[in-house]
């Protein structure tokens, strides 16, 4: 008989106010066996940070109420081991400004699938890919 252990997964939160294309990131990670949780916006995601502990946050920038970047200052002040992976639709948006302000990456929508998956990989594990 072969004995298996299940591995830990990494634990990742999403947050975008585009509900359809949350769903749709959600089902793609957890398909490639990540542990996922969801929330529609910054303030949301700040609650389940409190509560749960993420190995890394996917958020979108521009959300009403706490966006992205408030997001991003709010887990570099209270949890700064988590990385987090910013997105966009807007392509305006500097990687350069991003990279200084503490995210590990940056990816813009919409999103290519395999490219989400590289950088979510390197940036849950930044040696995997070297």
């Amino acid at each position: 008989m072969l004995i298996t252990t299940k591995r830990s997964m990494d634990k990742i939160l999403v947050v975008d106010d585009d509900a359809l294309g949350r769903h749709n990131v959600v089902y793609f990670l957890r398909l490639e066996d990540y542990e996922v949780d969801e929330a529609c916006d910054g303030n949301q995601a700040v609650l389940l940070l409190d509560q749960v502990k993420f190995d890394l946050v996917l958020s979108d920038i521009m959300m009403p109420g706490l966006d992205g970047l408030g997001l991003l200052k709010h887990v570099q002040s209270v949890a700064p081991d988590i990385p987090v992976l910013l997105m966009s639709g807007f392509s305006h948006i500097e990687l350069d400004e991003i990279i200084k302000r503490g995210a590990v990456d940056f990816i813009i929508k919409p999103l290519d699938l395999d490219v989400l998956l590289s950088k979510v990989r390197r940036a849950l594990d930044p040696k995997s890919l070297e």
